[in-house]
């Protein structure tokens, strides 16, 4: 039977590889989100947001990538993360902010953030003629996340796969922007460069354009961490119960 001291040297442990599972300049730590919206005005749309600002109808043309969002904010208390937001993967006119006005649905909501702000829901980004990237860069790569998309066009739009980190590993999840739901990547690692992709090849304008209302990324702690923190949390227990 393990003695107390040894119980105590297994909890601390557990809990300092939850706390410190990154580098400790990392900003983005577990259980840290941000939320990015596309609107046409540089108001918050709630809380803590980022917001990407364009001229509605707009389009964004080479060169590529190209940096939207250089410092996210964290939702907890709005302090910069140094986590960076691109787009890339295009060519000629074929990234904007418009083409309607979206209803805001009530019901849509982040895991994290909750209730989607109306403004957020409203404009969304159009991507036509090539595939479309959105790279997050400045993560911390031993850290896992859950990203969460809205691409909500309910004017008779088709769906389309979208892709995070494409390649042997990669998460496809079937979007019909005519249903207005969330869609949320679980459990996803970096490139080993800090990065996590998020990629759809579709090409067309029209019912076929490619659209992101709102984004939504949360670091968690990786699953060997959870294990090891039950572990220690049973067994100090179980040692309370007997003492």
């Amino acid at each position: 039977m393990m003695n107390a001291f040894k119980l105590k040297t297994l909890w601390i442990l557990a809990l300092g590889c939850m706390l410190a599972t990154g580098p400790v300049s990392a900003a983005l730590l577990v259980g840290d989100t941000v939320v990015i919206n596309f609107t046409e005005s540089a108001n918050t749309v709630g809380g803590n947001w980022n917001d990407y600002v364009a001229t509605l109808d707009s389009s964004i043309t080479d060169p590529a990538p190209l940096t939207l969002i250089s410092d996210l904010i964290r939702l907890s208390d709005g302090d910069n993360t140094g986590v960076g937001l691109q787009i890339d993967n295009f060519t000629g006119e074929n990234f904007g902010l418009g083409g309607r006005n979206e209803a805001p649905d009530a019901s849509r909501a982040f895991p994290v953030s909750g209730a989607i702000p109306d403004a957020a829901q409203r404009r969304l980004t159009f991507h036509t003629e090539a595939g479309q990237q959105y790279i997050f860069t400045g993560l911390d790569d031993n850290l896992i996340y859950n990203l969460s998309i809205l691409s909500a066009n309910t004017a008779g739009r088709n769906a389309h796969a979208w892709v995070a980190n494409p390649g042997v590993n990669q998460t496809s999840i079937l979007v019909d922007p005519d249903d207005g739901l969330v869609h949320t990547f679980f459990n996803l690692s970096t490139n080993g460069s800090g990065s996590i992709i998020l990629q759809s090849t579709t090409t067309g304008s029209g019912v076929n354009a490619q659209h992101i209302n709102a984004m939504e990324l949360t670091a968690i702690p990786e699953p060997g961490t959870l294990v090891l923190i039950g572990i220690a949390l049973g067994s100090m227990l179980l040692f309370r119960r007997r003492d």
